[in-house]
């Protein structure tokens, strides 16, 4: 048996409010009573604490770190004190050296925190059931808000999971025919103990009229497991994955790959992760891939777009392709690169892959390779680096050296170089790549250049993919595109004098052959606060995009949207207007859009081409559900139709049962919650409802940091209740995270209850439920009780003084048979 007295205090506090002291008994006279009265609070007196089992919340240095934790308190020469255990002892952000000198004084597998250091204080409240320890700084490790050290983390439970995304669209041309495509991607795996096995797959198929030509395409991207080495900050990769390296390209191989990741780290320590923007013409949807291998896909409506949450290890040439509703695709590529390598003083990040070569589009390379950088913090503001890769005899090589230098005020700057050495088709080359970056904050004018970077290279370098095409792929050696020039630009500056923003993205590579790829925009943004505007915006973007075929689209567009109730901004009307110099044509569209509620959006668009001609009528409707996200459009015009649906979720399998949810993206965690028995409760900030076997599933849970999710106990079913609402967890990356809650599930009521001698038990006396030995109520004046949890069947007991008693069933009650139940002895 353990204690748990929160719940009972709580309650007790509504019964008489104000009532309850310091002091080690009630105070009769607070209650407006006197000593005559029927009453007995001794249950609910500050007993002195005894020998037992605790339910407790632990506060380390001021910050609660553990909830609920069963720990056991003993009698040390009459003193009641905590037994901290050497598995309790390894959660405590301690420093090792601490812990080590610990674990030697433990005596009966209990440790005596106070042996550290006379100044460490433990104290445990037994009102509050709350732990707190004080432990002086340099025992400690640093505790940042929110991130959890590593001997806190949950592993999760293992388990199934099945993740996909699903696009299907239909388009019928006049001129043409009917073309269908279906495309689909995603991952399927199992958790066991701290182990992650993963297969990414991707599913293609087209239909093409009146040919009835058919393409269709399944790939197993990726086979893999993961796992974290906690202690080094790091993953453990194994299986067909994609080379990790912030100084050499990413080839996909079969092999191990182990790397410092910075996502186990602090907040303040980690680095920088891309984002993509663009300009939609039209409802779209956007495919991000790199090296053939989708990354995201997303709908977006007609106007800019940023996505946003791609992973940090995406570095490199990313391929966007923009699908409009009448079936028209817009590519181009944007290169994503690093912030500065800094690495803290005294501190190492490293990254190391070997294995064999297995690039997607080439089935003639079986050579081995390994490649290992690092990044070394010397000084308090600068960083070396650097790195090499060399394949099986030596085919290729390449070494790279750098320095990353904190600049203060004036900002972040890295310098690199790389030489290469490659066995070709004509020989051997060898060749050097030359790198700047830069970053920079611009506090005192509002802007920040987010990141800028240039790279040249010989015409004689060679990367590792540009080994692998000239030796390996079917490509003539003409088709080779070997780098020359690369630059990339990300500036954001705030204009607040007009309430205002303005950004600049850049991104351009030039290669030898005489081919290019660039990507030019720049943004304005202006908001309104009041007046007939408010609420609204104007934007204006000027974009260029250019294409390996030497081929230039210049693009304009115009955005002018307005909520139609600025309080709540559940309406809104815009106006988007776009030019491509591409076909020449000009496009205009009158949009409204309506959010039903937090989950399901709808938007009606009119739209026409070169002034009113080729008028078209689209819709979009998106709902995010309890079991994942429905998103469906279509548009209707003189020259053609068009019709898709997209769906993602996520399934989840454990010993516990299935749950499907909102979809979880690779490689992230999730949160099973299990209350037995209840359906219909509402986690409200995991947008995530109970099934019918009492299972939630929140996905895309954060990693690494303490999390809270809460019940909404505005919503609970008529007869579930709740003692805690507050659900934690701090999960790693690719977890299946267990949490159980406590409910209370039955009728509740109020009643009154009276003995067989005509008297009512005391003030105070308490009501049992012999079905699970919950407390189920508390006796006011006069019997009158509220009882909570009943169902047929229930036995209950009141109990009060000196082990006096007596009984009842719940059947007649919640039958409503009689106002007043009969308690007997």
């Amino acid at each position: 048996m353990y204690f748990k007295k929160k719940s009972i205090y709580y309650a007790i506090s509504l019964l008489i409010s104000g009532g309850y002291s310091n002091a080690e008994t009630f105070n009769i006279n607070a209650l407006n009573l006197s000593a005559d009265d029927n009453v007995d609070l001794s249950y609910f007196e500050k007993n002195d604490l005894s020998e037992g089992l605790y339910e407790t919340d632990i506060v380390f240095n001021d910050k609660r770190i553990i909830r609920n934790e069963k720990i056991k308190f003993i009698d040390n020469n009459g003193v009641i004190e905590p037994c901290i255990t050497p598995e309790l002892l390894k959660r405590l952000p301690l420093t090792n050296e601490a812990k080590d000198k610990l674990i030697a004084t433990q005596e009966d597998n209990c440790i005596n925190l106070n042996s550290l250091d006379p100044n460490v204080v433990v104290a445990f409240n037994d009102s509050e059931q709350i732990l707190t320890i004080s432990m002086p700084q340099k025992y400690t490790n640093l505790v940042y808000s929110s991130w959890v050290s590593p001997e806190m983390r949950d592993s999760g439970i293992a388990g199934l999971i099945f993740d996909y995304t699903v696009n299907n669209s239909h388009y019928y041309r006049k001129n043409s025919g009917r073309s269908n495509s279906v495309s689909a991607f995603g991952n399927i795996g199992a958790n066991v103990a701290q182990w992650r096995f993963r297969a990414n797959y991707q599913y293609e198929n087209k239909l093409v009229d009146p040919n009835g030509d058919k393409q269709s395409r399944f790939d197993w991207e990726q086979v893999y497991a993961f796992r974290d080495v906690a202690s080094l900050s790091a993953k453990l990769f194994v299986g067909e994955v994609f080379i990790r390296s912030d100084l050499f390209d990413s080839v996909r191989f079969k092999g191990v790959s182990f790397f410092t990741d910075e996502s186990m780290m602090p907040q303040n320590l980690r680095g920088y992760a891309p984002q993509i923007t663009g300009v939609a013409a039209s409802n779209a949807t956007v495919t991000l891939s790199q090296n053939g291998r989708i990354i995201n896909q997303v709908k977006v409506p007609a106007g800019p777009f940023v996505i946003k949450d791609l992973n940090q290890s995406v570095i490199g040439t990313v391929d966007v392709t923009v699908t409009e509703d009448n079936g028209q695709e817009t590519t181009f590529q944007f290169t994503t690169t690093n912030i500065p390598f800094l690495t803290r003083k005294g501190q190492v990040r490293y990254k190391l892959n070997a294995g064999q070569l297995a690039p997607k589009y080439s089935h003639h390379t079986d050579d081995n390779f390994i490649t290992l950088e690092t990044s070394l913090g010397v000084f308090n503001n600068t960083s070396l680096f650097g790195g090499l890769v060399a394949t099986q005899g030596n085919k290729y090589q390449a070494i790279n050296v750098g320095i990353g230098q904190n600049l203060g005020f004036l900002g972040a700057l890295s310098v690199d170089i790389t030489q290469s050495y490659a066995d070709v088709l004509t020989g051997r080359e060898q060749g050097k790549s030359y790198r700047i970056n830069y970053a920079k904050d611009l506090p005192s004018i509002d802007g920040q250049l987010t990141l800028t970077g240039y790279r040249f290279a010989d015409q004689t370098f060679n990367s590792l993919t540009n080994f692998v095409d000239r030796n390996f792929s079917d490509n003539n050696f003409e088709d080779i595109n070997k780098d020359k020039h690369v630059f990339s630009l990300s500036y954001a500056q705030q204009l607040r004098f007009i309430n205002a923003s303005a950004n600049i993205t850049a991104s351009r590579k030039t290669y030898w052959n005489g081919k290019q790829n660039n990507y030019f925009s720049v943004g304005l943004n202006k908001y309104f606060d009041e007046g007939i505007m408010k609420g609204g915006n104007i934007s204006l973007s000027l974009n260029q995009i250019r294409n390996g075929y030497d081929k230039t689209d210049n693009q304009v567009y115009l955005s002018i949207s307005k909520p139609l109730n600025s309080d709540n901004g559940n309406a809104s009307v815009s106006y988007f207007a776009s030019y491509s110099d591409k076909d020449k044509r000009y496009a205009n569209n009158a949009n409204y859009s309506r959010y039903v509620d937090k989950n399901t959006n709808y938007s009606v668009t009119a739209s026409t081409q070169d002034s009113l001609s080729d008028a078209m009528v689209s819709t979009y409707i998106s709902h995010s559900g309890d079991l994942g996200q429905v998103q469906v459009s279509g548009s209707l015009s003189d020259s053609m139709n068009s019709a898709s649906v997209a769906m993602s979720g996520s399934v989840t399998a454990t010993q516990h049962g299935i749950s499907a949810h909102r979809l979880t993206y690779r490689d992230q965690s999730r949160l099973i919650v299990e209350v037995p028995k209840t359906k219909g409760l509402v986690i409200e900030n995991g947008n995530t409802t109970t099934n019918s076997f009492g299972i939630a599933t929140i996905s895309n849970v954060p990693t690494y940091y303490n999390m809270e999710y809460k019940v909404d106990m505005n919503k609970l079913p008529d007869d579930v209740n709740i003692e805690e609402n507050i659900l934690e967890s701090t999960l790693t990356d690719g977890a299946i995270g267990y949490v159980k809650m406590d409910a209370n599930i039955g009728k509740s009521l109020i009643t009154r209850i009276k003995l067989i001698d005509g008297k009512y038990p005391p003030l105070g006396a308490i009501v049992t439920n012999g079905a699970n030995d919950k407390v189920s109520g508390i006796i006011a004046e006069s019997g009158i009780v509220y009882l909570t949890g009943l169902n047929m069947g229930d036995q209950l007991s009141v109990n009060w003084g000196d082990g006096q008693s007596c009984s009842f069933s719940a059947d007649s009650i919640l039958a409503g048979s009689r106002d007043i139940t009969l308690c007997n002895h």
